[in-house]
C-alpha cells in the first residue's frame, strides 16, 4: 500500500523555524551579482539573506531630515519688523 504525504507550506525554512513576521521569496540574479553579495555577505559574517534585508532597509526605509536651525521656538511666530 502507498501512502501519500501533501507537502504544505509551513513557517519552518530548511535550517528550522522562521522567524515571525518573515516571508520567503525567490528572485534571480546574475552569477556574478550574488557572488558578489555572498562574498560581501561573509566578510560581514551575516547571512546573505540578513545582508540582502539590511541593504534593503537602507535603502528604501526614509532618512530623517535634520532640523534647520530656524525651527527653534524662539525665532517660532516672530514677523520681521519694519
Amino acid at each position: 500500500m502507498m501512502v501519500y504525504y501533501a507537502l504544505m507550506k509551513t513557517s519552518q525554512s530548511r535550517h528550522g523555524v522562521r522567524a515571525d513576521g518573515k516571508t520567503q521569496t525567490s528572485i534571480s540574479l546574475r552569477g556574478d551579482l550574488l557572488a558578489a553579495a555572498k562574498k560581501a555577505a561573509g566578510e560581514e559574517n551575516r547571512s546573505l539573506s540578513n545582508w540582502l534585508e539590511n541593504l534593503l532597509k537602507e535603502k528604501l526605509e526614509p532618512v530623517p531630515r535634520p532640523r534647520s536651525e530656524n525651527t527653534d521656538s524662539e525665532g517660532a511666530g516672530k514677523k520681521s519688523g519694519k
